[in-house]
């Protein structure tokens, strides 16, 4: 498995090089209440676009088999150390 991994500088009294890793991360909202506002944004991070894939993969069929049809938007976003 290929990290996307990169140095990274922090400065405290001296500058100190640490490694950071860029992540795949899928996304959906999450039903936690009795009305249907009531939803917060889950997250899941990954190291690799093929194991996010498998999850969002798996969500929207789950989201199909039970007859979900509103809010069932599942995203993967590859996210970055700021860099």
């Amino acid at each position: 498995m290929k990290l996307l991994k990169r140095k990274m500088n922090i400065f405290k009294e001296e500058k100190e090089q640490i490694d950071t890793v860029d992540m795949w991360v899928v996304s959906w909202k999450c039903r936690y209440g009795e009305f249907s506002n009531d939803t917060k944004m889950c997250f899941q991070s990954f190291f690799t676009y093929e194991d996010a894939y498998k999850l969002k993969n798996a969500l929207e069929d789950a989201h199909r088999l039970i007859g979900n049809t509103s809010g069932t938007r599942v995203e993967i976003e590859k996210r970055s150390n700021g860099i």
